[in-house]
C-alpha cells in the first residue's frame, strides 16, 4: 500500500510540474491551433466537394481533418482519463485504508496517522489548460463547436 501511495504522489508531482510549465501557453496554443485547423479544413473539404480530387495537393484537406479530430480526440481523452482514474484510486485508496488499520494492530498510532494522512492528502489529478483543466467530455464539446463554426462557415459561403 505504502508503493502505491509513493507512486501516486510522484505521478501527482508530474502533473503539478506538467501544469506548471504547459498550462499558460503550451496547452491552450495546441487545442486553438487544433480547433482552427479542423474547422477551415472540414470547410474546405465540403466546400470544393467534386472538386478535391482534381489536385493532388487537395488531399491535405481531408488528411489534416481527420488528423485534427484524432488529435483533440486523443489529447483530451488522455486527459480526461487522468482526471477519472485518479478519482478511481484515491476511492480506492480510502476504501482499503481501513482495512488495512484495523488488520495491522502491530503498526504503531504514529504511524497508522501518518498513513492516514498520506491517503487523505491523494486529491484527483487534474490536467489543465488557462483556468480549467480537462474532463472526459472535454474533446465532445470542442468536435461540437468545430462543427458548429463549419456549418456557419460553409453556410456563409
Amino acid at each position: 500500500m505504502t508503493s502505491t501511495l509513493q507512486i501516486y504522489q510522484q505521478l501527482q508531482i508530474l502533473i503539478g510540474q506538467m501544469n506548471n510549465c504547459f498550462r499558460k501557453v503550451v496547452l491552450p496554443a495546441f487545442l486553438l491551433l487544433f480547433v482552427w485547423i479542423n474547422i477551415l479544413a472540414t470547410t474546405i473539404n465540403v466546400s470544393l466537394g467534386s472538386k478535391l480530387l482534381d489536385h493532388l495537393g487537395n488531399f491535405i484537406f481531408p488528411f489534416s481533418s481527420a488528423l485534427t479530430t484524432v488529435s483533440i480526440l486523443l489529447l483530451g481523452t488522455f486527459a480526461g482519463l487522468v482526471n477519472k482514474w485518479s478519482k478511481q484510486c484515491g476511492s480506492k485508496f480510502a476504501k482499503k485504508w481501513p482495512l488495512i488499520i484495523l488488520g495491522d494492530e502491530r503498526s504503531p498510532q504514529q504511524r497508522r496517522d501518518w498513513m492516514s494522512r498520506q491517503v487523505k492528502s491523494c486529491s484527483p489529478m487534474k490536467i489543465r489548460f488557462g483556468n480549467y483543466f480537462m474532463e472526459i467530455t472535454t474533446p465532445l464539446v470542442m468536435l461540437a463547436l468545430c462543427s458548429k463554426f463549419t456549418i456557419r462557415l460553409i453556410l456563409m459561403h
